[in-house]
């Protein structure tokens, strides 16, 4: 018998702690459904630990109201001088969350910006 894997679309977190910082694994699309159970995942380490890494190596989708999470608890990570890390986002994901500004608010680790081809200029060819 083989194990099955978690529906891909669902949401899913995973939580170490350690001693000096917490990673949050996300898996799946972060939409308003899975909402809930990140807040709840955040709260649950939030203040607790200076450094809060985010690994999104397993994060395929994130709605605007969890961006909106993720830049909340970073500005509230700077108040009391710990951190918000983020590590590992694919290129799609890395580029949504560059075009919000979110990196200038975190720490990054395993981030970096990506090269996006020129866009397709076949359109100008179509007669409309």
């Amino acid at each position: 018998m083989r194990a099955e894997r978690a529906d891909p679309m669902l949401f899913a977190v995973e939580v170490t702690r350690g001693e000096a910082e917490a990673v949050l694994v996300l898996h799946g699309e972060l939409d308003l459904c899975g909402q809930p159970q990140f807040v709840a995942a955040l709260a649950k380490v939030e203040g607790r630990f200076p450094r809060v890494v985010l690994d999104l190596a397993e994060l395929t989708f994130i709605d605007a109201g969890n961006i909106g999470v993720i830049y909340r608890a970073c500005r509230a990570a700077k108040e009391v001088g710990g951190e918000i890390v983020l590590r590992s986002a694919n290129p799609h994901l890395f580029r949504i969350l560059e075009l919000t500004g979110l990196p200038t608010f975190s720490s990054h680790e395993e981030l970096r910006p990506i090269v996006l081809p020129l866009p397709s200029r076949a359109y100008e060819r179509l007669a409309l």
